[in-house]
């Protein structure tokens, strides 16, 4: 599937595998109810995954710094080891010194009594929960006693749990989102884990503008917006809150917060990554494209048959590019650092819309043809980006399609 994507992808001038993101085959499987998570961008700073790695980075640097000591380095393991449980105690000074316990089992609790090197008597909790942390009391020669669930994971530490930066933990719209603007203002909020200082609602901003969000109490853990209408074109904008913010507790916000969604008033290849075909993309008279990209910067385009891509140009509303009736045009476009926008059009001599693909040929051999010996297997567009072939078949049939004669480009096992 990767062998059409050798394209510039996001950095613009080399190999990317990014592209792989954007084929049909892999836009086939939708692996959840909602639909396939791969059509969308899913860098989102709210997210479960994303959060629990910023709360690990941030324990990371609470109680190892920057690992500057040689005892940063010691790891101390329980002996004998527990099967399919990871446990080991690691810090750079005693009361840095954290106990992890993982288990491995998928579907097992496992129940865990290791010695560790804490003394006897000291108060113990676990510093991954946010909530409602298991605590425990080292017994003696520092034995811990504790249930692992399965995939279950507890990091110990002394005392309570060291003050960490505020997050984020949700925005509004949502990362990735697309807007339709049936009102006449839209509502935008980002809400933190803990209360914030006033002054965070003048480190936040929409599109650059920071003069927009207030608290929404006198808490102040959620910062409000309204943007009106007219101020929101087609494309994609941007919700950014600045690091070094204060929570009401002091702690600072250690980096930057940015989440971005798209308006779309009228569908386009940005708001719907997944349409692949744009009728009206071929316009006048197949002497330009008439682009419907909002929000995209660059684009480049491929007359398909032919052997490379364009260069990469600006993206206007309409721009000088010849095609041929009924020859398909692919244009790629860059938006927001992707470039895993690709859309297609195809117009007949007749003026009729024909179908789109990537390649001009496609032929189909494997078992029921002999490998191209006894017919060529010559497949036909039946619709965007699908080809068809009738073969009657007893049984399993080994099978590749390749896109010309040859096998220098061929898909299938």
């Amino acid at each position: 599937d990767e062998q059409d994507f050798n394209t510039p992808g996001s950095a613009l001038d080399g190999w990317a595998r990014e592209e792989l993101g954007v084929s049909m085959a892999w836009r086939a499987v939708r692996t959840a109810d909602e639909g396939n998570p791969a059509d969308f961008d899913n860098f989102d700073m709210t997210t479960g995954s994303y959060r629990y790695i910023q709360r690990l980075n941030a324990l990371r640097r609470a109680y190892f710094q920057g690992f500057g000591k040689e005892e940063c380095d010691v790891i101390v393991t329980p002996d004998p080891a527990v099967t399919d449980v990871l446990v080991f105690t690691r810090g750079c000074t005693p009361a840095d010194r954290v106990t992890l316990m993982a288990n491995f089992r998928a579907n097992e609790t496992r129940v865990v009594n290791v010695k560790t090197p804490w003394a006897e008597g000291m108060e113990l909790t676990d510093i991954l929960a946010i909530t409602d942390p298991v605590r425990q009391t080292a017994g003696a020669e520092g034995s811990i006693e504790v249930t692992l669930p399965p995939l279950g994971v507890l990091v110990f530490a002394e005392g309570e749990v060291r003050l960490v930066p505020p997050s984020a933990t949700s925005v509004l719209p949502a990362h990735g989102s697309v807007v339709t603007l049936h009102e006449d203002e839209l509502h935008v909020e980002v809400t933190f884990d803990r209360p914030m200082l006033p002054s965070a609602a003048s480190s936040a901003r929409v599109d650059g503008r920071g003069d927009l969000f207030k608290c929404f109490d006198d808490d102040c853990a959620v910062l409000v917006a309204k943007v009106p209408q007219g101020d929101l074109d087609d494309g994609i904008h941007h919700i950014e809150v600045d690091e070094g913010i204060e929570a009401q507790d002091g702690a600072k916000m250690f980096s930057s917060f940015r989440s971005t969604f798209v308006v779309a008033r009228q569908p386009s290849i940005i708001s719907r990554p997944g349409m692949s075909s744009q009728r009206g993309l071929i316009c006048n008279d197949h002497a330009s494209l008439c682009h419907n990209a909002p929000g995209a910067d660059l684009f480049r385009v491929q007359n398909v048959g032919d052997d490379s891509w364009s260069a990469w140009q600006t993206v206007d509303a309409e721009s000088e590019w010849k095609s041929r009736p009924g020859r398909p045009v692919l244009v790629q476009y860059h938006a927001e650092g992707s470039s895993s926008y690709i859309v297609g059009d195809c117009v007949a001599s007749s003026g009729e819309p024909c179908h789109t693909s990537w390649h001009s040929l496609m032929y189909a051999r494997g078992d029921f043809n002999e490998w191209g010996e006894k017919n060529d297997g010559r497949m036909g567009l039946v619709g965007d980006f699908t080809w068809g072939l009738k073969v009657q078949l007893s049984g399993y049939a080994k099978a590749k399609f390749a896109p010309g004669m040859g096998w220098a480009k061929a898909y299938g096992s």
